[in-house]
């Protein structure tokens, strides 16, 4: 093996990595929302065609995950990510375009974007190179799918205005490109085709003093197979009704807000302020998690976005309380991405971890693709959000119960 040098290759994946949320989940997906209501608001396009379109590129983006974690395991993730992303590129050449097929099939390349060139390699590479301060340099990277809110919204949104959604759109999808080819050159699949070993790797944890610690990394919580099925099931429905929240209501808030009567500029705004939480509370989140350990963290997970659903509940055409909203969901937001990679290792460890994480992250999005089609539907019967939220805190409170009772210590070997 070369000798560790002073700076970690590692933390060069990491740079890669936080490109990849940057231009994954950040450019092509949060801010996808913008140009579906431009599409609103420019060409026609209804509320409900919006809706199926957020549903589409949501099946599209459960049917990459259902097959992520094999196909991650078997091909190079470095190979699958480039693919993936080029997806994203493609989503915003197909925006250009003034037809609603074109608006479908762009949501379909959105979700094949954001299944495959974000949230799944960034963990299995971040699991492959980091064994120390894991939680933090996840929640680091995972602030990158916000800073586009904070860097880039409020000149898309500008460009939206004035130029129109074709030329936004183009612009979207080269820089797309260019930060993709960026990360690629600094990513690599593992420590070890480098001579490496990863970050914290403990040369002497081998010996027989340390094989308890080491068994409990590898198989966490679980007992046994009906102790791992159990956990499976309540961290998977606990993640199904997550999904059936975050997500959603990520793509839905702009046409919320817009509903009430905020218009293009006002949701730049809003997106940018969104995005300057986001980035301050996963930052946060990350200390929060390695210094409290992950089930402590649950609790504080938890209560910020029932906070902010609350707050949306109360939003006025008066701006301040839109603005309220809008901060508590960024500060809350980080429930549906940087815990789940941490809860997954702390109950199953890492045997069979691309597996295992592809499979509850999968049932995240099965919520998430139920939400993104009851949300629209809902608001075109109701005229209304109001019931959106209240099935939003009712959901948020079950899940909660459901990870904690995950959670719970580890219990007699299965007889």
């Amino acid at each position: 093996m070369r000798k560790q040098r002073n700076l970690h290759y590692s933390f060069f994946v990491a740079a890669g990595c936080f490109l990849v949320m940057f231009y994954g989940m950040g450019m092509t997906f949060n801010l996808c929302s913008l140009f579906l209501s431009a599409a609103v608001s420019e060409r026609g396009v209804s509320q409900s065609q919006i809706s199926d379109a957020m549903t589409l590129q949501s099946v599209v983006c459960l049917l990459c995950i259902l097959f992520l974690g094999r196909i991650y395991a078997k091909y190079s993730p470095r190979l699958v990510l480039a693919v993936c992303s080029l997806a994203g590129v493609l989503a915003y050449v197909c925006f250009m375009r003034d037809s609603l097929f074109m608006c479908y099939l762009g949501a379909c390349f959105v979700g094949v974007a954001h299944g495959g060139a974000a949230l799944v390699p960034v963990s299995i590479l971040l699991t492959n190179w980091f064994h120390k301060y894991r939680g933090t340099v996840l929640s680091c990277c995972m602030v990158g799918s916000s800073l586009p809110n904070v860097l880039w919204s409020r000149f898309i949104s500008g460009v939206l205005n004035r130029f129109g959604l074709t030329y936004a759109s183009a612009i979207q999808g080269a820089v797309i490109l260019a930060l993709c080819v960026a990360a690629l050159l600094l990513i690599r699949d593992t420590p070890e085709e480098m001579g490496l070993r990863p970050f914290g790797f403990d040369e002497g944890a081998g010996g027989p003093e340390n094989q308890q610690g080491e068994n409990r990394r590898k198989t966490g919580l679980v007992s046994g197979p009906r102790d791992r099925t159990r956990r499976f099931v309540l961290l998977s429905c606990a993640m199904f009704m997550a999904g059936f929240v975050i997500t959603p209501l990520n793509g839905f808030s702009p046409t919320f807000l817009q509903s009430i009567g905020y218009d293009t500029l006002f949701l730049g705004a809003a997106a940018t302020i969104f995005g300057f939480t986001m980035m301050i509370s996963k930052l946060t989140v990350g200390g929060v998690i390695d210094f409290f350990g992950i089930k402590k963290a649950s609790v504080y997970l938890y209560v910020l976005p029932a906070a902010a659903t609350a707050a949306a509940l109360l939003v006025t055409p008066q701006p301040a309380s839109a603005i309220l909203f809008i901060a508590l969901w960024g500060i809350g937001n980080p429930l549906g991405t940087v815990p789940l990679p941490l809860w997954v290792i702390s109950i199953f460890g890492q045997e069979d971890y691309k597996l295992t994480y592809s499979r509850v992250l999968t049932i995240f999005t099965m919520g998430s693709t139920c939400g993104f089609f009851l949300i629209g539907k809902i608001a075109d019967w109701t005229q209304s959000y109001h019931l959106i939220f209240v099935l939003n805190l009712l959901s948020l409170s079950a899940s909660f119960f459901l990870v904690m009772l995950a959670q719970q210590g580890r219990k007699p070997a299965d007889g």
